[in-house]
Parts: structure tokens; sequence; C-alpha cells
């Protein structure tokens, strides 16, 4: 890494409820030399599967705000972000409803990444609205990382991550 480089403060912000998201997350922050904020709910809900989907599904359609353990990382001092989220009912998981109400993100460079089973639905369309006021550098899409090639995909999301840092040097 040259001293551009270095200077920049990166964040790697995730939600992550079976470990696929953070699994590309961790990957990504060792990539380009981040740090991690993991969003938490204070009342994770750790029953059977099929109970988890069904949470999902009514935290997101009931526009939830689950609240989040305490974080002392303050976004502002980052340079780059990225966000990484599940997709629950075709959206983005509701931790992140809750950190972008309780973070003003703006006039920052960020990178979003999703993993999902199946269904993209609004996703993209719901971050980008979300993120208004924002430079978006680039989003990428992992495919059921856990019932994949998952070292595939760990240095797919870290090629990515570096690519992205790399285009946002070049426009400095």
């Amino acid at each position: 890494m040259d001293n551009t480089e270095r200077s920049r403060k990166i964040l790697v912000v995730f939600f992550s409820y079976e470990d696929s998201t953070r699994t590309i997350a961790e990957s990504i922050a060792e990539a380009v030399d981040a740090e991690l904020l993991e969003l938490v709910p204070r009342d994770s809900d750790n029953g059977a599967k099929i109970m988890n989907y069904v949470w999902e599904n009514q935290s997101v359609t009931m526009d939830s705000e689950p609240e989040l353990e305490d974080f002392d990382v303050d976004p502002d001092d980052y340079d780059l972000i990225f966000l990484g989220t599940p997709i629950w009912a075709m959206t983005f998981a509701p931790p992140f409803k809750t950190f972008f109400s309780r973070v003003q993100l703006e006039g920052k460079n960020i990178a979003f990444f999703y993993t999902h089973e199946g269904l993209r639905g609004v996703a993209v369309e719901n971050l980008r609205k979300e993120l208004i006021g924002n430079n978006i550098v680039g989003h990428a899409d992992f495919y059921d990382p856990l019932n994949s090639d998952l070292e595939k995909i760990v240095l797919s999301a870290a090629s990515w991550a570096r690519e992205v840092l790399y285009l946002m040097r070049a426009v400095v």
C-alpha cells in the first residue's frame, strides 16, 4: 500500500445473521485495511431457522428499526465506507434502517454489498434512496455464500474491494 492508500480511512459496516455477510465483510476489511463495525440488534432472535425467516419478513414488512448495541465509531471520520447487508423480504435488513436514522451519511464515498438466497427485489433501489447525497462508488451481489464456494466468493469480495479502492484512488 502506498501512502495515499494508507492515509485513507476505510470502514466496513455490516449486519450478518448467519455469518455469510460477516465472512464477506471481514475479507473486504482485510483486503483494504479497513476497520469493521458490526450492527448488532439488542434483542436478536436465536430461534430455529424457520422462525428466523418469519422474524426477517416481519421486521421488514413492519418497517422495523431494531434497537442496536451502542457503537463508538463515527462514519464521518472515514473516506470510504462499505455497507454490507443480507437481503430480507427483497430489501436491506432492518438494522440498517436504524443505522441510517442514527448516522447522517452525506458526501461520503460508499460501496455496498449484499448477500441473498434468491430474489434481490428492490434492495439496490432502497439502498440508493437511503444514500442520496453520497457518492456510490460500487455495489456487489453475493448469492448464497454459505451454500456456495465460499472460498471463491471471499476472494471475489476482496478483489472487488481492492478494485473499488483503486478506482477511488484514480479519481482523486
